[in-house]
């Protein structure tokens, strides 16, 4: 990756590096870590693996699973720790002596340094953006250098932490007594775009990555909207679950309608019900398996449903026409039903 020599030279001047510096010749990686780290990991290296972990009061074992878990690799460097690393390890060892089990902070730390991994990737796109514009590598790392308040995005995270945790008591903790495991009733849907593999090869690779970055905007905002839970998305797939089975169809019909709205290519939907354990997030068991199974056969522009969603909707769903008998892989036969919203009793395909 080049730097444009003006930028280049108007920047390092104003951190205070000589022309000599200059005339050597400074690449991306080295003008990164001199503009870069000083405001994102501020301090010297200075502590190595068993410098941090007995300062730390833990084995050097748990200071490399707690770094890994955050999903950063082994670093090169002897000494590659300083100040604020050791503050953040205290947080982890503060966790475990007020009773969290060390397992569990690993855990957390492996759900967490992925999803900030993500966001971090996001402000690097933008950033990329702005070279694609034409804008020098220099003028990009001197406006994050002015610009970027890692504080306030700090606060934010915080913010956000609350009140996801707060949503997060109420519904375990107000929901009916989990069963065996921890399981308890939700409805599992997924929604994906159909024949999106052989749309991709009439694409180059950015637009694939639009087209999907827009589907799982629209699948977001209307899952979220309409009372469901965002689960995940890959590529042309989205998964969500909801507690109330009408809630998930509602959810899995407007998906399909904002999609429609939105030009994107044909959607389907494929749902059932039924007791799922949670984990990190993420969902599992029979359920989940078979609403993954459901949506691979489901029509496009239709919501097909498992008998175990359509019995508990009750009365709601009784004149839902039948979707045919399926050969679900790994499941058998099963009869399929087509979804139908009280509002809106004629397909939206």
């Amino acid at each position: 990756m080049g730097i444009d020599e003006f930028d280049l030279a108007a920047l390092l001047r104003n951190l205070g590096i000589s022309d000599d510096d200059l005339a050597e010749g400074i690449d991306a990686p080295k003008l990164i870590a001199r503009v870069a780290r000083p405001f994102l990991l501020p301090g010297t290296q200075l502590l190595g693996w068993n410098d941090i972990a007995e300062r730390g009061g833990v084995s050097p074992e748990f200071v490399r699973r707690l770094w890994r878990a955050m999903g950063f690799p082994d670093p090169i460097d002897e000494r590659p720790f300083n100040e604020a690393d050791l503050e953040a390890l205290g947080t982890a060892v503060h966790l475990v002596e007020e009773g969290l089990p060390p397992d569990v902070v690993l855990r957390q730390a492996r759900v967490v340094g992925p999803s900030i991994g993500r966001i971090a990737e996001l402000f690097v796109d933008e950033l990329w953006h702005w070279r694609d514009e034409g804008m020098s590598d220099g003028e990009i790392l001197s406006r994050l250098q002015a610009h970027f308040d890692v504080s306030r995005l700090e606060r934010l995270f915080g913010y956000v932490l609350r009140r996801q945790l707060y949503s997060a008591l109420l519904r375990r903790f107000g929901a009916p007594d989990a069963g065996d495991g921890g399981a308890r009733s939700l409805a599992v849907g997924f929604v994906d775009l159909v024949g999106f593999t052989s749309l991709s090869q009439q694409f180059d690779e950015k637009q694939v990555a639009d087209l999907a970055g827009q589907f799982e905007a629209v699948v977001f905002d209307a899952v979220v909207a309409g009372g469901g839970r965002f689960v995940k998305a890959a590529g042309d797939g989205a998964m969500f679950v909801a507690d109330d089975p009408e809630v998930a169809v509602s959810v899995a019909t407007d998906v399909l309608r904002c999609l429609r709205a939105d030009d994107l290519p044909p959607a389907r939907a494929g749902m059932s019900w039924g007791p799922v354990v949670s984990r990190e997030g993420d969902y599992f068991g029979a359920v989940v398996n078979m609403a993954s199974r459901i949506v691979a056969v489901a029509a496009p522009g239709t919501v097909v449903v498992s008998p175990a969603l359509r019995e508990a909707m009750g009365d709601a769903a009784r004149a839902w026409p039948k979707a045919g008998v399926h050969e679900l892989k790994g499941i058998g036969e099963v009869e399929l039903y087509e979804a139908r919203p009280p509002e809106d009793p004629l397909p939206f395909s």
